[in-house]
């Protein structure tokens, strides 16, 4: 499974659990770096005769299955440490962890996740060479050079 589809799996798997708090699990998601990662530290194996094969795996394959089946429904599922996820809102204070959508995604050029050069009126050499290399890059996606405050 790529590492892409397992972390948004393991995402779905954490809110599917009962007494699930989305907006701590987006949280906790997003300072660990890692779905999986929260998901292993909250499903840790039961000391029991019998255990389930890997909790982890079993409960990343059955969210899975999930979401093979949102996308053959059209459905687009948007997790909060994708690239498309609306920037807008990663700075709510309960930012919600999934986003669902239909039909194609349009793309905010007031998206502000894009790249900003900021600087002083009177910047350091490094700074000053530091926005010469960025800026370009910018002009290259469109955006226009702003100056002042």
């Amino acid at each position: 499974m790529l590492q892409e589809l397992r972390e948004r799996a393991a995402l779905v798997a954490l809110l599917q659990r009962p007494g699930a708090k989305w907006q701590d699990i987006a949280l906790d998601v997003l300072g660990t770096g890692s779905a999986v990662t929260v998901l292993e530290r909250e499903l840790r194996p039961q000391d029991a005769l019998f255990p389930e094969t890997d909790p982890v795996v079993s409960a990343v394959a059955r969210a899975a299955e999930s979401l093979a089946a949102w996308e053959v429904a059209g459905i687009g599922i948007h997790a909060c440490f994708d690239n498309d996820y609306p920037s807008q809102l990663r700075s709510i204070h309960q930012m919600p962890p999934l986003l669902f959508s239909r039909g194609a995604l349009i793309e905010d050029p007031r998206d502000s996740r894009r790249g900003h050069t900021a600087g002083e009126r009177a910047g350091s050499s490094d700074r000053v060479h530091r926005g010469e290399r960025t800026g370009p890059a910018q002009g290259d996606r469109g955006q226009r050079p702003r100056q002042g405050h």
